[in-house]
């Protein structure tokens, strides 16, 4: 267990290890700091659109912003 969900999200990408310049996607709706946690660990936050009916992605969307460099979607 873990204080916060930053704190989860710091040890989960700690234990990760993942390459610096990773790209995750990340959606607007997210926990305060969580984009900066990700850039702490040399990782590149790339933003994804979401349906504004859904709150989610669409598939389109996460294709549109695709790359090999991305490791983890949030």
């Amino acid at each position: 267990m873990t204080i916060s969900a930053r704190t989860a999200w710091s040890l989960f990408l700690r234990v990760l290890d993942l390459p610096q310049g990773s790209e995750v996607l990340m959606t607007s709706i997210n926990i305060p700091d969580m984009v900066q946690i990700v850039k702490e660990y040399g990782l590149v936050p790339v933003p994804v659109d979401i349906n504004i009916e859904t709150t989610a992605p669409t598939l389109e969307d996460i294709k549109e912003v695709m790359s090999p460099k991305v490791i983890l979607i949030v």
